[in-house]
């Protein structure tokens, strides 16, 4: 087993060693430094230059081509460079502005709490230092994949020799109830939320249609306690397809103690205003009084350019093992529809750490490293004091098993599926969290149903199967 240091928080992996970067979602490794102990004391003698792997061509003359921004475009830029691409690498992106963490925008930066000198993920000197173009504010009307080009709505025409599409999501919207309605929002790029932000100061009545993460994750940032929040959606409780019923129901109790407004079972069926949707009316006849509006209910892969391409019903790029969508050209980020190596599904997940690993993965296979798809996927969210953390993948599951105490917010819960731990969750558990990521990653997770509601899972029992 490699050795390496695992952060307890989002999973970042480096190696003991040496401190190169294993695993996201840090973008690089740590300073690592020669050491001697004499006498009992610890002598630093001098800092370690991180290994890097090189690329076998140094490919100079080539273009390689990255649309999107975002996580997953960011770390394979950072990625190619790290392993010897030493051709001309552009990223376009239609944000204006170089690449920043999007997953602040709905947490820290909306409250006002985050200085925004720490949202960008590299500063402007990374880029130039490191020979990458990005090409900002502009959208891409059309690749041509035979003849390698990739044009531009401003028609622009680039040509490459190897393509990433990492384009991301666009926020789904209600159409054509939001039509003509100036209150009405949704959060995709920091403009987007320094206007909700701003309009949300002089707001007494926010509505937010949706209970996704990013929903709920807004609702909880501006609920400081001077305004009424409403959350309106068509579950029973928050997440229960994602979660369960046990715990959506336990971050609907959190919210709801902080002040916030469900309105669960429901679906908009229009607005009522002149310019401004005043009133949210619901399918029961029922009305929400609004002065802002957020709609978060989920996004689409953002792939509108790419017609003649192979996809998914959601819209999402099919890819092989390899995050390859045809020759030359790949896929990485919310827009991959890739094979779960666990399973052999083809799944599309929309986090910010999984882009990222996505986006790297991307980056050895474009220089022809022939690196599988290996991840197993996490996320985490901090909701109403409760910070939970998600490792696996399990759309559907057949029984779960909940290890701990539920109305305190501190358990592990097992999603099982064909008497198989496919997922866990879990609340105020970072630690065990952290070894059971491995542990589903090397299959070493118990596979008896009955051992597991029997057995008491602390960090020892977990360590133990790690090391056996």
């Amino acid at each position: 087993m490699n050795k390496k240091i695992i952060c307890p928080w989002h999973h970042a992996q480096f190696n003991i060693k040496n401190g190169n970067l294993i695993d996201s979602p840090a973008l690089e490794g740590l300073a690592s430094y020669e050491i001697e102990v004499k006498g009992g004391e610890v002598i630093l003698i001098s800092e370690k230059q991180s290994e890097k792997e090189v690329s076998k061509k140094n490919r100079q003359k080539q273009t390689y081509l990255i649309i999107g921004g975002g996580a997953a475009g960011t770390a394979a830029a950072i990625k190619l460079r790290e392993l010897g691409f030493a051709g001309h690498l552009i990223m376009v992106t239609a944000d204006n502005e170089p690449p920043y963490d999007r997953t602040s925008l709905s947490k820290d930066f909306l409250k006002g709490d985050m200085d925004p000198e720490w949202l960008p993920l590299k500063n402007n000197d990374y880029y130039k230092n490191n020979n990458i173009e990005i090409i900002l504010g502009q959208t891409v009307k059309n690749v041509d994949a035979e003849n390698k080009i990739v044009e531009l709505v401003n028609k622009t025409r680039l040509e490459f020799d190897k393509l990433l599409v990492a384009s991301g999501s666009k926020p789904k919207k209600i159409t054509p109830m939001e039509a003509g309605y100036k209150n009405i929002y949704t959060l995709r790029t920091k403009q987007d939320a320094e206007k909700i932000q701003n309009i949300s100061e002089s707001a007494n009545e926010i509505v937010i249609i949706g209970a996704s993460f990013i929903a709920m994750e807004i609702a909880e940032s501006l609920n400081d306690g001077n305004r009424n929040i409403h959350i309106i959606a068509p579950e029973k409780v928050p997440f229960q397809n994602t979660f369960g019923d046990e715990i959506g129901q336990l971050i609907r109790d959190k919210n709801e103690k902080a002040g916030i407004k469900f309105h669960l079972g429901q679906e908009v069926k229009e607005f009522e205003g002149n310019g401004s949707a005043d009133k949210v009316v619901l399918n029961s006849g029922k009305t929400v009084e609004a002065d802002l509006v957020i709609v978060g209910v989920g996004v689409n892969p953002a792939t509108d350019f790419m017609p003649h391409f192979d996809m998914g019903s959601d819209g999402g790029l099919l890819t092989d093992e390899y995050l390859q969508v045809e020759n030359d050209i790949f896929a990485a980020g919310d827009v991959a529809k890739f094979p779960y190596w666990k399973t052999g599904k083809i799944i599309r997940i929309e986090h910010w750490r999984v882009a990222q690993q996505l986006g790297m993965i991307a980056a050895c296979n474009m220089l022809n490293f022939r690196k599988k798809i290996d991840i197993v996927p996490f996320f985490w969210t901090n909701l109403a004091e409760l910070n939970i953390q998600y490792a696996g993948y399990s759309e559907k599951w057949d029984d779960t098993v909940i290890k701990g105490d539920l109305k305190k917010g501190d358990v592990l819960v097992f999603y099982i599926k064909d008497n198989e731990i496919q997922a866990v969750l879990g609340i105020n558990k970072d630690k065990h969290m952290s070894i059971i990521e491995e542990l589903i990653r090397l299959d070493k997770m118990p596979v008896s149903l009955a051992n597991l509601e029997e057995e008491d899972i602390t960090l020892n029992f977990l360590s133990e199967l790690l090391i056996s």
